[in-house]
């Protein structure tokens, strides 16, 4: 059993110093996961894991495609049973350019300039049928315009007025021998790919700025997975503590003076300010302002110290200094040991030193930069 300094002692069973992450009681696992998340593309703040539930719409989605535009597959005339999300999210993912009509349902698909009728026309739509819905063809209801004849009970006054909305949108296709061609929305060429459904299917993502840089940074595994954590605010300091009911000490561990965030922790805290601005003088930068703002502003601010060529050495040494930030905070929240800034400074050039021997080769020409 761990001591927590500030945390009370219900609330974890165990820590990792090193990687800064809390397995809590309450929680029954592994409380920094961040759940489905994780399977959302890096842009958007995931690990870049497939996310199985929408690759099987996307694959479901590869059904519906064949089924429409193969027809010599044996099982394209039966009836396929798809989930309705994947039913939805083919219909709004196609357009039909229509030909001759044959296979391209005159109720359901969208063949009207990218619209379909049944969204054109819903209030309509209820006093059609729901066999001559999932029947009808373009061929067939252009011919002696025998859709108007499927339509059958007292229509009302706002379905007569879509009547006349799809008869006028109508009026002058005229089809050809051509066939249909039925069209993806997110291929150029029109065609269908499981990796393109894959993809739309995120489209509705938020994306997290730097969140893709931080897989592209040289630095070990656990100090990616810190940052990418840091990055979305998911470690577990003070602010997020309060958040979700848990004990807290509300100040800085470093400072002991500004409420605890972990952006106020790796950037606006006066003790990573003073070991960041340290740290870019040692490295032939000069700091014009203090640091300051989320952690992603502040690195932008850190990689523009240098010239571009060194912008991928910046990126790994500010990981390194951010971790060394946060693990000097563990070590003083957890096992009430602090360290001075010139310490932590030599720790720095000596990790950096094993990084470069690791093979970060981008950091070796920063630190060479200022050695030559």
């Amino acid at each position: 059993m761990v001591c927590l300094h500030g945390h009370g002692q219900r609330s974890t069973q165990s820590v990792d110093d090193s990687y800064g992450l809390e397995v809590t009681a309450m929680s029954g696992g592994n409380a920094w996961w961040p759940g489905r998340r994780a399977h959302g593309q890096k842009s958007s703040g995931g690990l870049g894991i497939t996310d199985l539930k929408l690759q099987a719409t996307a694959f479901e989605a590869k059904w519906l495609w064949l089924q429409k535009t193969d027809a010599d597959r044996a099982w394209t005339s039966l009836p396929l049973q798809q989930s309705n999300e994947a039913r939805s999210f083919f219909q709004a993912s196609t357009y039909t350019i229509i030909g001759n009509g044959r296979n391209t349902l005159f109720w359901q698909d969208r063949w009207v300039h990218g619209v379909s009728i049944r969204a054109m026309a819903p209030t309509l739509m209820h006093f059609v049928p729901k066999r001559v819905i999932c029947r009808l063809t373009v061929a067939e209801a252009l011919t002696d315009r025998h859709w108007v004849r499927t339509i059958s009970g007292g229509v009302t006054a706002p379905a007569a007025t879509e009547y006349l909305q799809v008869w006028h949108a109508i009026e002058d296709i005229v089809l050809t021998d051509a066939p249909d061609r039925l069209v993806w929305r997110w291929e150029s060429d029109g065609s269908f790919s499981v990796r393109s459904a894959y993809q739309a299917l995120h489209l509705g993502s938020h994306p997290i700025p730097g969140c893709v840089r931080i897989w592209e940074v040289w630095a070990p595994l656990k100090v990616k997975l810190f940052l990418w954590l840091a990055v979305r605010r998911r470690q577990w300091t003070a602010d997020r503590r309060r958040k979700h009911g848990l004990d807290a000490h509300d100040t800085c561990f470093l400072c002991d003076q500004e409420p605890e965030t972990i952006d106020h922790i790796i950037v606006e805290c006066s003790f990573a300010r003073q070991l960041w601005f340290e740290a870019a003088t040692t490295l032939g930068a000069t700091l014009t302002e203090q640091p300051a703002g989320a952690i992603v502003d502040w690195w932008q601010t850190w990689r523009a110290l240098w010239p571009a060529s060194f912008a991928r050495g910046a990126d790994s040494m500010f990981t390194l200094i951010a971790w060394e930030i946060w693990k000097e905070r563990n070590a003083r929240c957890f096992r009430g040991v602090a360290t001075q800034i010139p310490a932590i400074k030599a720790t720095i050039k000596l990790q950096a030193e094993l990084w470069v021997q690791a093979g970060a080769k981008h950091l070796g020409c920063l630190i060479q930069r200022v050695i030559g």
